[in-house]
């Protein structure tokens, strides 16, 4: 009974948060898993209410290769795990939203006082009951405060609640 209780205990508290988990793909890397540049960065997202983080997993080159990552040591958690803020307003009597988020490479940030890159997202998301399709532009910045804006795209698929 303790065991279906806390299990009930469990749904409810993340029942009252908005999530999202699924795979996220950006057209430019934010840390490249390898040496030759790529075409699509594939990351894993989830967000919990306002939190979210991402890490990259894969990436899809021009000529059609991929590479997946199979290490995932501390080193490569500390250079690659995005942690961000992001707000999802939904427009009312529509299954679409608008998500404002901005995310950066935090445990390197805490650990070197300085970022190698600052992420701005503007996208527009439809959710249809446990499924979400969301997609738009990025802003970003890196360490010296350039930005390069409207050449960087996202597109997020996944489950959501």
């Amino acid at each position: 009974m303790r065991k279906l209780v806390f299990g009930l205990l469990i749904i409810i508290a993340v029942s009252a948060f908005p999530f999202f988990i699924g795979v996220e793909a950006v057209n430019i890397p934010p840390v490249t898993l390898t040496a030759s540049p790529s075409m699509l960065t594939l990351n894993a997202r989830a967000d919990l209410g306002m939190l979210y983080v991402t890490l990259p997993v894969a990436e899809v080159y021009a000529d059609g290769s991929y590479y997946i990552n199979e290490n995932f040591d501390a080193n490569f958690l500390l250079n690659n795990l995005n942690v961000g803020l992001a707000i999802r307003p939904k427009l009312p009597l529509i299954p679409l939203y608008v998500r404002v988020a901005a995310d950066l490479p935090l445990l390197n940030f805490i650990t070197t006082q300085t970022f190698s890159t600052l992420d701005l997202k503007l996208g527009l998301g439809f959710k249809l009951l446990f499924f979400a399709v969301e997609g738009g532009m990025v802003a970003r910045f890196d360490s010296s405060m350039n930005i390069d804006f409207g050449n960087i795209f996202y597109f997020a698929v996944g489950g959501a609640l």
